[in-house]
């Protein structure tokens, strides 16, 4: 199964290449990936942008993530999703639930009827009993 940022990936690689937009943490790495006369903006984490295509990189990023994520929600469905983040935040080693409440906030907000705190919850004991199970600790 694939995670959320894999999907993200799929969708954004031709968007940053259109758009001329890359990750560079150092000089070196910005001064390899610029195109001359041209300004950037930093867009933060390392990630620049042409400051001529910022405006329509913004736009066109929030559409190839809700395209992620529902692709995501699509191929997976809810509780799959939800216990692929139980385990990858290990929260049944960790007993907190702060970080994968927190991972699943985007897909409450796009599909709310299949991410309730009753679903959650419910999804979340099945992940502790499988842990219990599998003898995950």
């Amino acid at each position: 199964m694939k995670y959320l940022s894999q999907y993200i990936e799929e969708a954004t690689e031709a968007l940053y290449k259109k758009l001329g937009a890359f990750y560079a943490f150092n000089k070196d790495q910005f001064n390899n990936e610029k195109v001359k006369d041209l300004e950037y903006v930093n867009m933060g984490h390392g990630l620049l942008c042409p400051e001529k295509n910022v405006k329509e990189f913004v736009e066109k990023l929030e559409v190839a993530i809700d395209t992620a994520v529902r692709n995501d929600y699509r191929d997976n469905g809810a509780d799959n999703i939800i216990s692929r983040n139980y385990f990858n935040y290990e929260t049944h080693i960790s007993g907190d639930q702060d970080d994968l409440i927190e991972s699943l906030e985007i897909y409450k907000k796009k599909f709310p009827k299949d991410f309730t705190d009753a679903v959650i919850a419910k999804a979340v004991a099945k992940c502790w009993s499988k842990a219990l199970k599998l003898d995950m600790f």
